[in-house]
């Protein structure tokens, strides 16, 4: 294994998960490896967010981490558009600011280092994007953070919210976590590195069924939503505001 990969089975052996700045110096690696499909989720987003940016808006990235899912469509829109990062984690906000340190300075982009859960920027989005955000949020919460989304947006605008998912029929769940986890032994991992990350992340990431999902996207007033990609637990979704 290379350095990273050393790195991030030292952090999966952790008890408690936290994105500080060991995870943040190895995140992309990490999420490659722990994600089925992670590269094509990805390049969907991207395909089918593209499709909604319109001149002289926001794109809003909620839980932005470094700041890849913004980074095509900063390649393609430019001065365009303005682009809006949040991100809570002090370490993951501070691998956006070097990654966009040119744009920041520029006044492209913009980033908020604050709670999803209690702020929200006063904007005009056409595109908002949540990917792999919503399920470390309190399941109660995540409403209230779906709404000022759908609020936010202007006619014709989306959300592209991907998320972790658990099955429907709770009876499958220990066969879509085999499988899970054979994809991440695959990978390398020993089994008890898979099941001291799963402790780790125990009441910290709650996943939701893909119904369960659609309906908070429903609530929230979005009337167009449509799974766009999905693979094994692992699900994302667009939601169009009429």
């Amino acid at each position: 294994m290379n350095g990273k990969n050393e790195k991030y089975d030292d952090i999966v052996m952790k008890k408690r998960w936290s994105f500080n700045e060991d995870v943040s110096n190895c995140f992309e690696n990490m999420i490659e490896r722990s994600i089925p499909g992670y590269g094509r989720m990805r390049a969907i987003v991207y395909a089918f967010g593209r499709r909604f940016v319109k001149k002289n808006t926001c794109l809003v990235d909620l839980g932005c981490s470094n700041g890849m899912a913004l980074s095509p469509f900063i390649k393609e829109f430019g001065q365009e558009c303005c682009y809006i990062g949040i991100e809570s984690s002090p370490s993951m906000a501070e691998k956006f600011r070097e990654r966009y340190q040119e744009e920041i300075a520029s006044d492209i982009v913009t980033l908020f280092q604050e709670d999803i859960v209690s702020f929200y920027p006063d904007v005009r989005a056409s595109l908002v994007l949540s990917v792999l955000t919503l399920q470390f949020v309190d399941v109660h919460k995540r409403d209230g953070i779906i709404k000022r989304a759908y609020e936010s947006l202007i006619e014709g605008g989306a959300l592209i919210l991907a998320e972790k998912t658990s099955p429907c029929n709770s009876g499958l769940e220990p066969l879509f976590e085999d499988v899970y986890f054979d994809f991440k032994r695959g990978n390398g991992y020993t089994d008890e590195q898979i099941f001291s990350k799963k402790s780790s992340l125990e009441k910290f990431l709650i996943p939701l069924t893909m119904k369960e999902n659609t309906n908070l996207m429903m609530k929230a007033g979005f009337n167009i939503v449509e799974c766009i990609w999905t693979d094994i637990a692992f699900s994302a979704w667009i939601a169009v505001k009429e």
